[in-house]
């Protein structure tokens, strides 16, 4: 039974838009890659790199429909809200950032292993943290998005690394460029539901336009960077 009958609209918008990037990620992002497949050794790791962004972001999204789901048929939905947020923001930003590391220091090993074995650590300590703060108060909100916005920071250094290197390949920096629009979008998102005008303002009333605003912008954001991978992905095996 709902415990909360008005928010079917909030777990319908959800689930649309989960429903929309699993498809897109999975059948759609994922289906040219396929008709890519590198034939030698040497191109495959870049395709497995590819493959599993796309099928990582696509869990991303089955993870909202499922987050959808719960927050109508649990009365406690709207007090877990901002922790499962924020969670996911750390997965999100770790599912975006390996390839990007895979594909800016393609050549060099260790700063490939270097990068991504840091950022893991760090994202996993701050997602740990994040979880045993309990109840979802103001003070555990703020220093939960401190923390997501500290890893976001740390995700761009890989970034501004390749930016530095003169002998950067145009493709790899195509991916940075890409990946630096993501981070701008994610930031705009976060602003969005973090301010939540709507709510504020009470033009709405016991749903969360922001939230779903936010992660339009996010689907948008991750949509184009996923196709600046692609290109530089094939660009790579031809």
């Amino acid at each position: 039974m709902l415990s909360h009958p008005q928010n079917a609209r909030d777990c319908a918008l959800e689930t649309t838009i989960g429903a929309f990037g699993f498809l897109y990620f999975i059948f759609y992002a994922l289906q040219p890659l396929v008709f890519h497949f590198p034939s030698t050794a040497e191109h495959i790791p870049s395709a497995v790199v590819v493959v599993g962004f796309g099928i990582g972001i696509a869990l991303w999204y089955v993870n909202l429909v499922h987050h959808g789901a719960l927050y109508v048929f649990q009365s406690d939905g709207e007090r877990k809200e901002h922790k499962t947020s924020h969670v996911d923001c750390m997965y999100l930003l770790w599912t975006t950032t390996l390839p990007t590391i895979y594909f800016l220091f393609q050549g060099q090993m260790v700063l490939q292993i270097w990068y991504a074995l840091t950022f893991t650590m760090v994202t996993i300590g701050d997602t740990w943290e994040c979880q045993s703060y309990g109840k979802a108060t103001k003070a555990a909100f703020r220093r939960e998005s401190l923390q997501v916005t500290s890893v976001g920071l740390l995700a761009l250094i890989p970034t501004i690394h390749a930016y530095a290197e003169p002998t950067s390949v145009p493709s790899h920096l195509a991916v940075a460029v890409a990946f630096g629009r993501l981070m701008i979008g994610g930031i705009l998102g976060g602003a969005l539901y973090i301010l939540r005008p709507l709510e504020r303002m009470e033009i709405v009333r016991d749903w969360r336009p922001s939230l779903h605003g936010a992660r339009l912008i996010w689907t948008w954001c991750l949509v184009k960077f996923f196709k600046s991978v692609l290109e530089a992905t094939i660009d790579y095996l031809h």
